[in-house]
């Protein structure tokens, strides 16, 4: 038996337009989901938390052990403390605890080859995806995603003529409010609807040039520790992104009521729903702002540790 586990994360700068290849920025946090995994006998066949693997409920996991396991009939035991449909890379730290966990029962695991194995999952689970979630739970901390690798390389990803390389980057030096609006945001749909905006309408590719170009001002901001500077751009991620669809009323309204106590706030993930977050010296004026717009706040710290292997048994 393996017992691993990863992080959940949220989204600084470049959701949506990062599909396309544009520069984006994301953090970990401290909300976990834990894998244990057990091989079953020969005539076992695979479960998840005591119940059959269903290719519905269990879709990256299942694609996960397809690839990785080699047929062999697996156990799974899942935790999970990162919550679902808000935009805070649920999906993406399932896909590297159970592939990490399988990778795990052989040994050591490479983060290199776990990125490129969990990018594929992700891509086939999803269709149209960056490896910007993934990455970011395998490394904790902060991931920037980039066209051309600089200081702090971490690996390299391609596909369909996109080259996406991850790098390590400072954490914010300010707290984090996440609002939740309490609508379900819905991934795939969002990710289907901005490719078709983007096919239909040029202004949509100039858009997501901006968006990255924005994306890369905020980081050399949050390498230089200049968080006044990262709020500006956050702001203005939000609204670039407001202009493509992806927020709504909601995600606004609480936006707009964090501003006043943040350095910046915005959407996070891949919107119509879910959440917004906030960096803010100031947590429980914006956590108050928020609840008062009808939102529910959440404070989490950044989590340095990404993948890791908790426990091995046998």
């Amino acid at each position: 038996m393996v017992r691993v586990s990863s992080p959940g994360k949220v989204i600084l700068f470049g959701e949506h337009a990062v599909v396309y290849g544009h520069p984006a920025v994301a953090v970990a946090v401290k909300a976990r989901t834990e894998v244990d995994v057990y091989p079953a006998s020969d005539e076992g066949q695979t479960t998840v938390n005591g119940e059959l693997i269903d290719g519905y409920r269990h879709k990256h996991l299942l694609l996960a052990h397809e690839l990785l396991s080699k047929g062999s009939p697996m156990r799974f035991r899942i935790r999970s403390r990162v919550p679902s449909t808000m935009g805070l890379g649920s999906s993406s730290a399932l896909t590297i605890a159970s592939a990490g966990g399988i990778l795990a029962l052989d040994g050591d695991v490479d983060p290199e080859k776990l990125a490129q194995f969990a990018f594929e999952i992700e891509y086939k689970a999803g269709g149209k995806a960056s490896p910007l979630d993934t990455s970011t739970s395998i490394a904790g901390g902060a991931v920037a995603l980039l066209p051309e690798s600089e200081s702090g390389f971490l690996w390299q990803i391609e596909k369909d003529g996109i080259r996406w390389c991850a790098h390590s980057c400072p954490v914010p030096s300010a707290s984090l409010v996440i609002g939740y609006t309490g609508n379900k945001s819905r991934t795939h749909e969002l990710v289907g609807k901005v490719g078709k905006l983007a096919k239909a309408h040029g202004f949509v590719a100039e858009i997501f040039k901006d968006i990255g170009r924005i994306a890369l001002v905020g980081l050399r901001a949050l390498q230089q520790g200049d968080m006044n500077e990262v709020g500006v751009q956050m702001n203005r991620n939000h609204e670039l992104l407001s202009m493509v669809g992806v927020s709504n009323n909601d995600l606004d309204r609480l936006v707009e009521a964090a501003k006043p106590h943040s350095y910046g706030a915005k959407l996070t993930g891949k919107g119509g729903g879910g959440s917004m977050i906030a960096l803010t010296d100031e947590p429980e004026l914006v956590a108050e702002a928020i609840r008062r717009e009808g939102g529910k706040p959440m404070e989490f710290d950044w989590d340095t540790q990404g993948f890791e292997i908790v426990r091995t048994e046998g």
